[in-house]
C-alpha cells in the first residue's frame, strides 16, 4: 500500500524572518532590473528606460513645444502640455 503525501510526517518549513523577506525582495528587484543608474542607483528593466531617465540628471530637455518654446525631458510631458494650447 503506497502512502500518500498527507499520510506521513511532514517537515515544517520555518517562516522566513522579516530581514530575509526584505533581502529576497531587494534581490528579486535588482535581478529583474538589470540597468542601474550610475548617479542615483535606480534600476530599470530596459536600457531605453535608463537612457530616458538619464535626462533627469543631465538637465537636457529635448522635447520642445513649437507654440511657446517650453521644453520637457519626457515626450509624454510635452504631449500633456500641448493640450493647454488647444483650449
Amino acid at each position: 500500500v503506497a502512502a500518500g503525501p498527507a499520510s506521513g510526517p511532514t517537515l515544517a518549513t520555518p517562516e522566513p524572518s522579516k530581514e530575509e523577506k526584505n533581502y529576497f525582495r531587494r534581490l528579486k528587484y535588482f535581478m529583474e532590473r538589470r540597468f542601474p543608474c550610475g548617479v542615483c542607483h535606480k534600476a530599470f528593466k530596459q536600457s531605453s528606460h535608463l537612457v530616458q531617465h538619464m535626462l533627469v540628471h543631465s538637465g537636457e530637455r529635448p522635447y520642445e513645444c513649437g507654440t511657446c518654446g517650453r521644453a520637457y525631458n519626457h515626450v509624454s510631458s510635452l504631449i500633456r502640455h500641448r493640450r493647454c494650447h488647444k483650449e
